[in-house]
């Protein structure tokens, strides 16, 4: 079926142009019940591949059901304490909402999500059976719990994502299974809907399983989506894709309402409901980190097909999909997967988690897809005590974490510059009060000292109570404040290379004439130049 516009310049393959209708066909179909989901047919079937296997593989496609009913399936079979991965939080949080609602049980007993992310840590273990987190959370919980033992079952979600922590923790879940082969204690699941199933199968069959597995690994694959999606690409190549995409969706917005331009979110878990057509721009920011200048630098680049899998078909009701290249750049150039992050980012992180763990030989770890060596270099050389060159002094000669410098700096779940910043204001004796009652006398902002200006707003709000008025008057989020505030209290529980860099457009030192001497800054970004964000002088 094509597209009736004629800016669209769209077609399906295979399929002869022709008008589209616009009758009533038009019209959202019904909302899909949970008793007609694909899934709902393997529930058996699922349940004994747990049962009897050490780790399942499930390929379920998009609209399956499988992140939200397969949960409630092993808590159904009494299977014991679930944990569910997500690699955004906020996919968490919508995920557990609709199993919490599906189960007719209140968020927070039975069903947890929005506690334990991150840097919020409270959930009751007797009461809770499923717990929904963000993969980087279950990490985290590794350093206190190596072995998992709260759980019975673990589920990763969106594996195909290939993220950071997910490569962690499928190299930590392997370990755990070769320490305690006989138990079977913790099954796993590793689910998404354009997972490379071969990869995953490999990766867990090298592990010495009980005898009493029938199959140490089993795959399962579901079937997705309800409804047919058309996938329409260009005829011709588009020298403007932003042009492009904008026309393409004002032809659609003259029949169909609303519009809703997403980021990368709305690939994964959170469906949109109400979408009938999605414009894929076929383009991704990725972070991609190089290691010999240290500079992380965020690429717009061309999607994966599995990526592209995803964006087609995230709405279950959707009717149409129109990516914004020729059928023939698609299937020439597009990469079948992402390149996975622990390829294109820094390791400093990841090598100060396990050596927190007593995983010493960093190199040899089970990852099931290796990073760079020179990637794992600059991190070594980052966290090495080294009187030559500039070092954060974390770790030692024989790869041990330096007490207590190194152990402090791996408990706080933040960047190892930031924790070592926050370690080394103790001993240089920084009175942050005193400098936040300097900038508050400034009438909070101290322009020339972003960081400090950040601090004394949260301050501020906590002097005044929290108040949402006092944010709605000077113009602030009162949820992110919120947030920032819980991320305070975890931290306080926890407690020069030739490169020219430019200010960021955003900075308010930009409305300064003379540029300063000396910045201190947190983040640096490379787009068509490289900038530097959070700045103080």
């Amino acid at each position: 079926m094509a597209y009736r516009s004629s800016t669209s310049g769209m077609w399906v393959p295979g399929v002869k142009k022709a008008q589209m209708s616009d009758r009533g066909e038009e019209q959202l179909p019904p909302v899909v019940s949970v008793s007609s989901l694909p899934i709902e047919v393997r529930e058996k079937e699922i349940l004994y591949a747990v049962e009897t296997s050490s780790v399942v593989i499930l390929a379920g496609e998009t609209g399956s059901g499988k992140t939200t009913q397969t949960p409630q399936y092993l808590y159904r079979a009494k299977f014991g304490k679930i944990a569910v991965t997500q690699p955004r939080r906020i996919a968490a949080i919508t995920v557990a909402e609709r199993v919490a609602s599906e189960m007719g049980v209140r968020l927070g007993g039975e069903v947890q999500s929005n506690s334990p992310l991150r840097f919020e840590e409270k959930w009751d273990p007797e009461r809770t059976g499923i717990k929904f987190l963000t993969d980087g959370m279950l990490v985290r919980e590794t350093m206190l719990d190596p072995l998992l033992s709260h759980y019975n079952v673990i589920m990763l979600d969106e594996a195909h994502e290939r993220n950071l922590e997910t490569d962690i923790l499928l190299g930590l879940i392997k370990k755990i299974l070769k320490r305690r082969p006989d138990l079977r204690v913790v099954r796993t699941i590793v689910a998404s809907a354009t997972l490379h199933v071969e990869s995953f199968v490999r990766f867990f069959s090298s592990v010495k399983h009980d005898a009493n597995v029938k199959q140490p690994v089993v795959s399962i694959a579901v079937q997705g989506r309800q409804f047919p999606v058309d996938v329409l690409y260009l005829q011709e190549p588009a020298a403007n894709f932003e042009q492009k995409a904008i026309d393409t969706v004002l032809a659609i917005h003259e029949r169909e309402a609303p519009v809703i331009v997403a980021t990368t979110i709305a690939e994964t878990s959170v469906t949109i409901p109400g979408v009938v057509y999605v414009v894929d721009s076929c383009f991704v920011k990725l972070p991609f980190y190089n290691p010999l200048t240290g500079i992380e630098a965020l690429v717009t680049t061309v999607e994966s097909k599995a990526a592209a899998k995803q964006r087609a078909g995230r709405a279950g009701r959707m009717r149409k999909c129109f990516r914004l290249v020729t059928e023939a750049t698609y299937r020439k150039s597009f990469q079948k997967h992402t390149i996975p992050q622990i390829q294109r980012t820094n390791l400093a992180p990841i090598v100060l988690h396990l050596l927190s763990m007593g995983i010493q030989d960093i190199v040899h770890f089970d990852f099931l897809s290796p990073p760079t060596p020179e990637a794992l270099i600059r991190a070594l050389e980052v966290l090495y005590v080294c009187p030559y060159w500039y070092s954060l002094g974390a770790i030692s000669k024989d790869c041990q974490l330096v007490e207590p410098l190194g152990a402090h700096m791996a408990e706080f779940p933040v960047d190892p510059f930031m924790s070592k910043m926050l370690l080394s204001s103790f001993e240089f004796g920084y009175d942050l009060l005193k400098e936040l009652e300097i900038a508050k006398q400034r009438h909070v902002c101290r322009c020339t000292e972003e960081a400090l200006t950040i601090a004394s707003m949260l301050s501020e709000f906590l002097e005044n109570d929290l108040s949402r008025s006092w944010c709605d008057e000077h113009c602030l989020h009162h949820r992110i404040l919120m947030r920032a505030t819980e991320i305070r209290k975890q931290l306080h529980r926890t407690i020069k290379d030739g490169r020219i860099v430019h200010v960021h457009p955003t900075s308010v030192l930009n409305s300064f004439i003379r540029s300063p001497e000396w910045v201190l800054y947190h983040q640096s970004v490379l787009t068509d130049k490289e900038y530097v964000r959070e700045i103080s002088r």
